[in-house]
Parts: C-alpha cells; structure tokens; sequence
C-alpha cells in the first residue's frame, strides 16, 4: 500500500482525526498541541485503526499495547515510543533515510498560546532521529529520553528510502549559494532530503577554510574574478590540478559577484 507521509500541518487543523470524538484525547481536553493526541490522530489518518491504540501518557503506550504488533526497527506509519521528561513521547515515522536514520513528525504538550494551530511552535513539527543514536534527536538525547519502541500499523506500506538526487559537489555548491538555510535547519533539511550532513559539511569545511599548506577557496574564487586563472575550459582544468573542487570554487564566484 502507498504511504503517503504527513511533513506539515495542512490539513490538521480541524480535521476529522485529531478534533472529533473520535480521538479520546481531544475528547477529554487533552487535544493539540499534543504528542498522543497528534500521534493518535495520525495514526488514524494512515490506517482507521487507532482505536487500537492505548489511550494514557505517552510513556506508557509501548508496554501496554496489546493488539498491534512492536519493535525495534523502523517501519513506515509506526509510531515511535520513548520514556523521559515524565510523561514520555511519540511521534511517528514519515520517512527512513538511506543511512538508517528516520525523519519523524511530531506535536508537544502546549497551552501557553491563543492559537496554537498557528502560533504555537509545538503544534506539529518535523525531525531527524539518528541510528546510531538510538533513534533520539536532539534535544531528547539532552533530557535524557530512552526508546523503548515501535508500534506498527496494522497494515504494512511499501518501505520509500529517499535517495539522494544529487552528487556531494552539487549540494555543497548549493549550501555555499545559501539554498539550504542556516545551521540547524540546514542539517535537516540535508538529512530529510537522504544526505550525509557531516560529509557535505566536511567537503565545505576542506575547501571553505584556510589550511596553512594551501589558498582558501575565497582567494581562489578572488583570483578567478582579477582573470588569474584562465577562461573555463582551461580553468576547470588549472583548478582541478591545484587540488581544488571547481564546482565550488565557481559557486564561490558567483556568490562574490552578486555582492
């Protein structure tokens, strides 16, 4: 069956599965910004079976679901468990990457805003949870959250790992022209898209930076814009011979010449 997976909040607002009775926690006034009323409710979006599922805080769904099947690994549309910060979370998976790491889609615990649906940060938002992490992001792994688990869905969805579309050159040459945002955003976005983060990074930091044996690629670029290097074809040539990447060194150009 195709998995179509959820990275924003169109729809949520309003909809069906996350602000009728048919979802217990908005039912008892416990509705979003939520995790086990968003997860709920996503989980009813994807297969009409969240009855299924435990109705208590979210640390204590893994261990008291009895009619689905649980894990250890990934699947598309599972719902991932973890304990800590008191109450626990879940959030469910949408995508897993080519490395093994899963992209999640989540709502937090939030009564501080008016209209949270469009204010609220914690309404719904979308994270990397690495491997070799054990399935933590961030900011669980600095308040001390444990996996326990997934809990699948009744009905299985072809697994979609997303490949990556483009060489490393080219997404460094993109990230230097400034098309992927800022650090942290720019790590996800890098990640939900099926790349490596730290290779890019360490591919910009060789040639964005200043070892003592060689130019940095701002000079480089400086020198190509004064003619120090030739016309292209030629130059492609003389760059690469210098131990230059020229797909950076031109993304360098570019950015210099729009100021």
């Amino acid at each position: 069956m195709k998995f179509i997976k959820r990275l924003n909040k169109k729809g949520i607002y309003q909809g069906k599965h996350w602000y009728s009775n048919r979802n217990p926690f908005f039912a008892c006034g416990y509705g979003l910004p939520n995790c086990t009323c968003y997860a709920f409710g996503r989980f009813d979006e994807l297969t009409g079976n969240a009855h299924l599922l435990p109705t208590g805080n979210a640390g204590d769904w893994f261990h008291h679901v009895n009619n689905l099947q649980v894990g250890q690994k990934p699947r598309l549309g599972a719902i991932v468990c973890w304990s800590g910060g008191g109450y626990g979370h879940v959030a469910v998976v949408e995508e897993i990457l080519p490395n093994g790491d899963i992209v999640t889609s989540n709502s937090g615990y939030d009564r501080n805003y008016k209209n949270p649906e469009n204010d609220c940060p914690l309404y719904f938002w979308t994270e990397v949870c690495k491997k070799a992490d054990g399935y933590l992001s961030e900011w669980e792994k600095s308040m001390g959250y444990i996996l326990q688990g997934f809990i699948y869905p009744p009905k299985s969805f072809a697994t979609e790992i997303k490949q990556p579309k483009k060489s490393i050159a080219e997404v460094v040459r993109e990230v230097l022209q400034e098309k992927w945002d800022n650090y942290p955003r720019r790590k996800m976005l890098l990640e939900q898209a099926g790349y490596d983060y730290e290779a890019i990074q360490a591919e910009i930091n060789h040639f964005v930076g200043m070892p003592k044996d060689e130019k940095s690629i701002l000079q480089a670029a400086k020198e190509v814009l004064a003619g120090e290097w030739d016309n292209y074809p030629r130059r492609k040539t003389l760059l690469e011979q210098a131990g230059y990447n020229y797909d950076i060194v031109q993304a360098e150009v570019e950015r210099l010449m729009k100021g």
